[in-house]
């Protein structure tokens, strides 16, 4: 099975600068993940490929190196949010 980083890279490298130049507008961070994630899941890739169960979370740790280190934390803080409101979910 492929990586999905690998298999999307093109995409995910289309959207980086958009998501950097998005900084400090969460609600304008959150619709381009929406689009990734849109563009993402309409794309067939020739390889079988899994993608995280939680992927817009992936996503944001896919940009995350890519952004000034003063957004770090903020976006560290946005992870966490829904890895522990996701897991809130299911239990």
């Amino acid at each position: 099975m492929s990586d999905w980083k690998e298999v999307y890279s093109e995409i995910l490298s289309s959207y980086v600068g958009r998501y950097k130049e998005a900084r400090g507008n969460s609600q304008l961070r959150n619709e381009i993940l929406g689009e990734v994630k849109l563009e993402i899941l309409k794309h067939e890739p020739e390889d079988s490929v899994g993608l995280p169960p939680h992927l817009r979370v992936a996503l944001r740790m896919v940009f995350l190196p890519h952004l000034d280190p003063k957004d770090w934390d903020d976006e560290i803080a946005i992870i966490q949010h829904i890895l522990a409101v996701t897991s809130i979910r299911k239990n």
